[in-house]
């Protein structure tokens, strides 16, 4: 009987010592369990719905989703997404909120916007369910007057921070910058980026306008 129980122990240990490692990770992914920002600050710029599909992929970490983004006022923005996620040797349904708010007149040629999100996902490993989730707070600028030849490509930046938690009791909070492109596509626009905190995070997607 005590064997038994010491052989539960060791496993129980060993477990949470791979979701562990798995947490620790995930540290290295900026917008962890969702999509690259891909929008403007100056949340006029929206229209009043739109829906945005994509992926983000880092070493060991993919994600496959879906965001829905509603404009409540000419500077306050809700969004919401949902998606397939892959950590590791895991696998998760991570869904997440979060809203984006235009800081007006602060910079001369700049739109700039702080936005807030949380994300959070149930993960499987050796059969074992636990949640992972992220909490970020950004400081996000994109530009006002466009570049190329018709004027139509814009960029943006980020920066903040990224907290992870886990039910394994990991906690962990890193500051995350990035930045990327946006340009207007048929019903919509296209938007590519990065986010680095350790390593880098690469993504994309189209933005369909309603």
């Amino acid at each position: 009987m005590l064997l038994v129980t010491s052989r539960k122990c060791r496993s129980s240990v060993l477990l949470s010592l791979c979701i562990g490692l798995l947490c620790a990770s995930s540290a290295a992914k900026a917008e962890y369990l969702g999509l690259m920002h891909g929008r403007f600050a100056d949340v006029s710029r929206m229209p009043t719905l739109s829906a945005d599909v994509g992926v983000a992929f880092a070493d060991d970490y993919q994600f496959l989703g879906a965001r829905v983004n509603y404009k409540l006022t000419p500077i306050f923005m809700v969004f919401g997404s949902m998606g397939l996620s892959e950590q590791g040797r895991s696998d998760g349904l991570p869904i997440g909120v979060g809203a984006l708010y235009t800081l007006e007149g602060l910079v001369s040629g700049l739109d700039v916007g702080i936005k807030a999100s949380y994300h959070r996902g149930s993960f499987e490993l050796l059969d074992v369910n636990f949640d992972l989730s992220n909490l970020a707070l950004e400081l996000v600028a994109s530009t006002q007057d466009g570049f190329g030849a018709n004027g139509n490509i814009d960029f943006y930046g980020n920066i903040g921070f990224q907290r992870r938690s886990s039910d394994f009791s990991f906690d962990d909070t890193e500051l995350s910058f990035g930045g990327g492109v946006i340009m207007p596509i048929g019903p919509g626009e296209v938007f590519v980026g990065v986010d680095i905190i350790d390593e880098a995070m690469f993504g994309g997607g189209f933005r369909f306008f309603f």
